[in-house]
């Protein structure tokens, strides 16, 4: 909570969700996101899942990991995932009655594994969150803004791409990514046509022309050079901070 939170004023909420093997306290530390809550005055909530037996690799270990929809691929024989979606609704209950919340301004966002339960919380959670990222299956209660980011060095999306990720916007769409961007646009009602932004650092396409009439949009962004790590402003992430990008677009999808 910032410093000067006294209950009297209805305030935006952030939820950060973590990826595999990691936990809230450590988001909580390295992501950015309790500096942005001070500076901006929302509160930041920063969950730990449940721990799994998990087989990758070949390998089996143990690790926290978020039921994003497909656990079923990794999971050990005899590993039930959790009802993770009921469980953010009751969390998300607890908070709105404990603390002042403004319900017009509730965020999702994620990291890796946390980001994908992000996505699929956009969907199937889509009526209580004002904006967050996309995964699922069906089509979303609420046509909600959605915002996501890849790095450039991301080693699990390169070797799905095949090669390098690709940094022209024709040349992403025209591959692996387009394809994966396409499920996203006509689950939430969004034609292909877009606009593109390019800088030293990134290279973002911006979906937002409604089949339907609705005021959703999509941004995908590749930020240039930065590995599978959440960009808070290290070397790694070439400067950037996730943070500073998602909170800029939940204010601008929510003015």
């Amino acid at each position: 909570m910032p410093a000067g939170y006294d209950g009297t004023i209805d305030v935006p909420v952030v939820y950060m969700f973590h990826g595999t093997s990691g936990d809230g306290d450590r988001h909580y530390r390295i992501s950015g996101w309790p500096e942005k809550a001070e500076k901006e005055g929302f509160i930041a909530v920063f969950p730990t899942s449940l721990r799994y037996c998990i087989e990758e690799d070949g390998k089996t270990k143990k690790t926290t990991k978020w039921n994003e929809g497909a656990m079923d691929r990794y999971l050990c024989d005899g590993e039930i995932p959790a009802d993770d979606i009921s469980y953010v609704k009751q969390l998300m209950e607890t908070i709105n009655v404990t603390f002042s919340i403004d319900k017009s301004k509730v965020f999702v966002t994620g990291f890796s594994n946390g980001g994908s339960f992000a996505n699929r919380i956009a969907v199937e959670l889509s009526d209580r969150v004002a904006a967050g990222g996309f995964y699922s299956e069906g089509k979303p209660n609420a046509h909600i803004p959605l915002y996501e980011i890849l790095g450039s060095e991301d080693a699990g999306v390169i070797e799905k791409v095949g090669g390098a990720i690709p940094h022209k916007p024709t040349e992403i769409m025209d591959g692996f990514l387009g394809t994966q961007i396409r499920v996203i646009l006509d689950r939430f009602d969004l034609s292909e046509s877009y606009t593109t932004e390019t800088t030293k650092k990134s290279v973002t396409l911006t979906f937002e022309n409604s089949s339907i009439g609705k005021d959703n949009i999509l941004k995908f962004s590749i930020l240039k050079g930065v590995p599978h790590k959440y960009p808070n402003g290290n070397e790694e992430s070439n400067g950037l901070v996730a943070a500073d990008n998602f909170w800029d677009f939940f204010m601008e999808v929510t003015k």
